[in-house]
């Protein structure tokens, strides 16, 4: 189903894919880098086919693009408001969790762009979310890897980075590195590949410019080690999660798609 979600902190209506069960858990997605009106986890299939035998509903909320679906401290000449973390917990959590029948859990998925959005969001709301999976992200917000991969990400789509966060309190603020005890009691799981190509990705990059398949790689590789940073830091406050790294893969849906039923069942034992 296609829904309408009134935003009043974003003051916008906000297009949602649901796919709506049966009694089960809620599972929130968050969207890559395009968020694009369907979302990719729909128009690819993934989702209904992952979740087709299941009592989940599933929430994907769209034109996010660019923002780290975070809450910004100033509006955008470029990318306009964003309130993602205030449009989730409040605004679309309640209407959804009102509209349909669910077993009070609630998990929330997220790749690329969305993957670290997803734990930030998680991290800052303790409790909030019983399951969270982070595929391909990255998690912190000030060392080389994390600063450079939002810089890209925000200023990809034209905005400015420090719209989002305007003080070096908000930036640390979102550091999941430095500061993972948010995610304590949430069952986690975590993956990323190496950023080498395999062969299904050499046919899916035949004919795109060379440039593309640079880029998946490099940004795969950097997801790679932003993740083993995280997992290194959750590992060192005891907080129990689970990551899974893939041999092969660059960043992009012939590696994203597959990982969504790992990604599920990574969490889906917190979310009954």
């Amino acid at each position: 189903e296609r829904w309408v979600i009134s935003s009043p902190s974003m003051g916008r209506n906000i297009g949602v894919d649901v796919l709506v069960g049966t009694g089960g858990p809620v599972v929130y997605f968050l969207e890559g880098i395009d968020s694009p009106e369907t979302s990719n986890w729909i128009s690819k299939g993934h989702a209904q086919d992952v979740f087709a035998n299941t009592d989940a509903t599933v929430v994907i909320p769209a034109r996010g693009a660019g923002s780290m679906w975070q809450d910004w401290d100033n509006d955008d000449t470029k990318l306009g408001r964003h309130k993602w973390e205030t449009f989730v917990t409040e605004e679309l959590a309640p209407v959804v969790e009102e509209e349909v029948t669910h077993n009070g859990k609630r998990g929330l998925i997220g790749l690329s762009m969305g993957a670290s959005g997803a734990v930030m969001m998680a991290n800052n709301n303790p409790g909030f979310f019983n399951g969270v999976a982070g595929v391909s992200g990255c998690y912190s917000t000030t060392d080389t890897i994390g600063r450079g991969t939002i810089d890209l990400t925000v200023g990809n789509l034209g905005g400015d980075p420090n719209n989002m966060w305007s003080t070096p309190e908000s930036w640390e603020r979102n550091d999941v590195v430095s500061n993972p005890e948010g995610l304590r009691g949430t069952q986690l799981y975590l993956s990323a590949a190496t950023g080498e190509i395999t062969d299904e990705e050499l046919e899916y990059y035949d004919g795109k410019p060379i440039t593309d398949q640079i880029a998946g790689s490099l940004l795969e590789a950097g997801s790679r080690q932003c993740t083993e940073d995280l997992s290194a830091a959750l590992t060192e406050s005891g907080i129990d999660h689970t990551t899974d790294y893939l041999d092969q893969g660059a960043h992009g849906w012939p590696m994203f798609g597959p990982q969504l039923q790992p990604a599920w069942d990574g969490i889906k034992s917190a979310l009954y």
